[in-house]
């Protein structure tokens, strides 16, 4: 109870959110977790992302929207919950995974119709790495049947990043890419 008498929530247990390096208006350091598939951000971006598009005019355009994207991450002035943040703590526990959030009108030319297309470069920020954002998945994310089902997704992207980041911590790094 608070001072008026009034029950305040319980929060014992409960992680405060922290904002992103990516967002704190100073230079940081940025790596990719390299994969099998993709040996940097560029080729995540060219696997994951660039083969939802509906035109390859527009997955360029949106290529190059990613990558100034993460120019602004390095900067540390992306716009927190809008272009990044924090996923929910039950998730990815005990990591912290942020996501980088990008997202393009995707249409083919004289269809009449748009959908949205975006991504979410799932990254994590180790403490013990300094100011370093490592990248550790790049999702593709589609307008789908039911928020369900994009949720469901989503979470299990989530959940996949953090174990990525469990193996490189385990490896002692090996594997990451300056971007």
């Amino acid at each position: 109870m608070n001072a008026a008498g009034i029950p305040t929530p319980n929060n014992a247990g409960v992680r405060p959110v922290f904002p992103s390096i990516c967002s704190q208006k100073k230079p940081i350091e940025f790596f990719w977790f390299q994969t099998d598939v993709a040996a940097d951000l560029e080729e995540a971006f060219e696997k994951y992302v660039a083969p939802q598009f509906e035109s390859d005019y527009a997955a360029a355009m949106a290529e190059e929207e990613f990558l100034d994207t993460i120019d602004r991450a390095k900067k540390g002035v992306l716009k927190p919950v809008y272009e990044v943040k924090e996923i929910n703590a039950k998730t990815t526990s005990p990591e912290r995974i942020f996501e980088i959030r990008n997202g393009w009108p995707n249409t083919k030319r004289g269809s009449g119709k748009s959908q949205y297309l975006g991504s979410r470069l799932f990254h994590a920020e180790p403490r013990e790495l300094g100011d370093v954002a490592l990248g550790l998945f790049l999702m593709a994310k589609r307008e789908m049947q039911t928020d369900t089902m994009l949720w469901q997704t989503q979470t299990a992207d989530a959940i996949y990043a953090k174990q990525r980041l469990q193996e490189c911590r385990a490896n002692n790094w090996e594997g990451i890419k300056s971007c």
